[in-house]
């Protein structure tokens, strides 16, 4: 029996040794995450808006939202995304707060792209990006990956993150709270016994 090392199988795993782990590390266009390389593959873009709008999407994932829409084979991830001409929604949830549902709105308005975080009920967040910062006719600017990852993620994601744990900690609280047969309700401020 030969267990000489199959070379094939070594350069397909070197390959994605070389490639960043997060968008934050990318230095130049030529080599993205794996995750996020694939994504682009499928998905062809039709614009500089849409390669914005994956590239955001990735890091939503990155910092640690998952995306409530099914993947499938015959439909790529734009095509399976509610729009219309210059709107995209997504809904999202949490690794954290699984019961907590965001929805993401992506609005093109010329050559910005307005991010919109809803949540309900505890309140929304919203950032403002020029297209043009980060991408050009080639595609992304790998050496402006960095910026944008941790601007997003710093004043979106995060705060993001913290309305909706805000949402979940309130809806709990806001209907009552029981504690060995008193019943404090928030909705009246009353104290019942019970």
């Amino acid at each position: 029996m030969d267990v000489s090392p199959d070379n094939t199988s070594a350069v397909v795993v070197n390959q994605y040794l070389l490639n960043p782990m997060l968008l934050r590390d990318v230095t130049s266009s030529s080599l993205y995450p794996a995750e996020f390389h694939q994504l682009i593959l499928e998905n062809s873009t039709s614009n500089s808006c849409e390669l914005l709008l994956l590239t955001l999407h990735t890091l939503l994932l990155e910092g640690g939202f998952t995306s409530l829409i099914c993947k499938s084979a015959e439909a790529s991830f734009l095509k399976q995304i509610t729009r219309s001409p210059d709107v995209y929604q997504i809904q999202y949830c949490h690794k954290f707060y699984p019961d907590g549902k965001i929805t993401v709105a992506f609005v093109k308005m010329d050559q910005k792209l307005a991010v919109h975080g809803i949540v309900q009920p505890s309140g929304n967040i919203s950032m403002t990006l020029s297209i043009t910062n980060y991408t050009n006719q080639s595609g992304l600017l790998g050496a402006k990956l960095s910026e944008l990852s941790r601007n997003f993620k710093d004043l979106f994601v995060m705060p993001l993150v913290m309305t909706l744990r805000e949402g979940i900690v309130l809806s709990q609280i806001f209907f009552s709270t029981s504690i060995s047969g008193f019943k404090y309700s928030l909705v009246d401020d009353d104290l019942l016994y019970q």
